[in-house]
């Protein structure tokens, strides 16, 4: 039995939401975490180059302006496991001085937040599953996630398994009752396959949000970096919980 432990005592998990580990995600990403007692970081399955896994948005000068570290030979035929920064040291140091450019002068709570989020850069890994998912368990506590994280790569489950088959065997595993999922994900289970399994299938519903950028116009779904720098962490632990589930089966 794979155990996890909590404040003490072994966690039960009723919920579990599958992602990949993707790099300084947006504000969804983090609401998909918050709505599950278990948060599994897809790890063992095929990079993407035009994903998410290395690279994301903020805003610079008025714009979306795009972030990313290089990948030691990045290859679709590797695991997102296999796959490590490119020269980490000088490349988190180059995004470190271009985040603080990009929100200095700009973002209201930039003094509050620069020194946790340049920690988070500055983390000493180099496999770019371990460093997202670093990233992804500290930015959590910070902003009052209490979920708990595994990788998928730690798991005893039949790592041959593809698609809905695999995530079921993973939901199984843990005994869980709910299974849930960004909503951009609904095309890729079916219903009738959860409810069969007497698994409920959800789906998080990122509610429309916008904030005081400073550019001319509202820009959507940046990098969590941004909304911290513009809203502070308060205001965005509590917009974090403003979502809603939607029940497919």
């Amino acid at each position: 039995m794979f155990n996890i432990q909590g404040e003490g005592s072994a966690v039960i998990i009723n919920s579990i939401a599958v992602m990949q580990p993707y790099f300084f995600p947006y504000i969804g990403y983090f609401q998909l975490i918050n709505s599950v007692d278990l948060f599994v970081s897809f790890d063992d399955v095929n990079f993407i180059k035009k994903g998410w896994i290395h690279r994301n948005r903020i805003l610079l000068n008025g714009s979306d302006h795009q972030i990313s570290l290089p990948i030691q030979k990045m290859s679709q035929n590797k695991k997102i496991n296999e796959s490590f920064i490119f020269e980490p040291k000088k490349e988190k140091d180059l995004l470190v001085n271009l985040i603080e450019v990009a929100y200095r002068k700009k973002a209201q709570y930039f003094e509050e937040n620069f020194e946790f989020i340049k920690s988070l850069i500055l983390i000493d890994d180099e496999n770019i599953a371990v460093y997202n998912t670093n990233i992804l368990k500290k930015l959590s506590a910070y902003l009052n996630i209490r979920t708990n994280f595994v990788y998928s790569s730690q798991l005893p489950v039949d790592n041959s398994l593809t698609g809905q088959d695999r995530i079921m065997a993973i939901v199984k595993f843990f005994g869980a009752r709910r299974y849930v999922n960004a909503a951009g994900g609904s095309e890729l289970y079916n219903a009738n396959y959860f409810s069969s399994q007497n698994i409920r299938l959800e789906f998080v519903s990122v509610l429309p949000l916008s904030y005081v950028q400073g550019a001319d116009q509202f820009i959507p779904n940046l990098s969590i970096i941004d909304a911290l720098f513009f809203m502070g962490r308060s205001k965005l632990t509590s917009l974090i919980k403003n979502y809603s589930t939607q029940n497919y089966v």
